[in-house]
């Protein structure tokens, strides 16, 4: 029986957190993939992480599989990360990269 353990007292139980039928136990499996996902995001759109493939941001995060982390990432945001990377890249201003140099300054409203 899962009563209202946490899914870290789940071991007396005999099903997995994420299948627990009381509906106690938080869904493990869930909140990880959305971690996962988190980090995923904020990589796509880090300029330091340019230079790595969808495959390998996926793997950073922990889904080796590309087509998995597509997919869990498109039902998440609504749009595959290679759209989200364009859409959302944060372009470093060094000195010296006359292409961020030549790009315009974010608005401000007041």
């Amino acid at each position: 029986m899962c009563g209202s353990r946490s899914w870290r007292g789940a071991t007396t139980c005999r099903s997995t957190p994420t299948t627990c039928s009381s509906g106690s136990v938080p869904r493990l499996g869930a909140y990880l993939r959305e971690q996962r996902l988190l980090a995923a995001r904020s990589m796509l759109s880090d300029p330091r992480y340019a230079g790595l493939g969808m495959s390998s941001i996926g793997a950073a995060v922990g889904i080796r599989d590309l087509s998995t982390f597509e997919r869990a990432f498109r039902r998440q945001r609504g749009t595959t990360p290679a759209v989200w990377r364009r859409e959302h890249r944060h372009h470093a201003r060094r000195p010296g990269d006359r292409a961020a140099e030549n790009a315009p300054l974010p608005s401000r409203t007041v």
